[in-house]
């Protein structure tokens, strides 16, 4: 074993440490935050908060497929949980919209792209052109999907990580 791969080894370990063991109100885990965790079912429309608060109801449709989201207000951007496609009622994405939160790795929306370059994971990389963003997700990691802005190439679908500009912000964090 080569002294970069240990040395690589190591610090996704030390990563894995460091995000098993966080926690926090303002700290994305794996399967969600405090205040709501993928699997878990869907507030009915009724009610004005969802754990304290204010949230708006909206419905999706995209591709033949219909949802409901709930989209959460934070003091600076919001948090949008999203309900599975098949009426199993039950919270399948959630997408960070907020500087407020971090993932444990400490990378917040509006952070710089350059953050995620820096890390020493297998990155894969998909351009959704229907919403001009980059997903960014680490193998490592996979349940962290880190949005960017994107108007780079859309017929190359899978681009490399060095066609990243650095400085471009993360817009969202999606847990799914």
């Amino acid at each position: 074993m080569t002294l970069k791969r240990l040395i690589d080894r190591l610090l996704v370990l030390f990563f894995s440490l460091l995000l098993l063991s966080s926690c926090g109100r303002y700290v994305l885990k794996q399967d969600g935050l405090k205040q709501v965790r993928l699997g878990e079912p869907f507030h009915e429309v009724q009610t004005a908060k969802w754990r304290g608060v204010e949230k708006r109801d909206t419905l999706y449709s995209e591709a033949g497929y219909e949802w409901r989201g709930i989209i959460l207000g934070m003091q600076e951007g919001k948090v949008v949980v999203e309900e599975d496609f098949f009426g199993k009622r039950t919270v399948n994405r959630i997408r960070v919209e907020s500087p407020r939160f971090r993932t444990p790795l400490e990378v917040r929306v509006g952070d710089a792209a350059e953050l995620l370059k820096a890390r020493p994971f297998t990155w894969h990389l998909e351009v959704i052109p229907h919403y001009d963003r980059l997903d960014i997700f680490a193998e490592e990691f996979p349940s962290f999907h880190f949005l960017l802005p994107w108007t780079g190439d859309t017929t190359n679908l899978r681009p490399a990580l060095s066609e990243v500009e650095g400085n471009i912000p993360i817009v969202g964090i999606v847990i799914m």
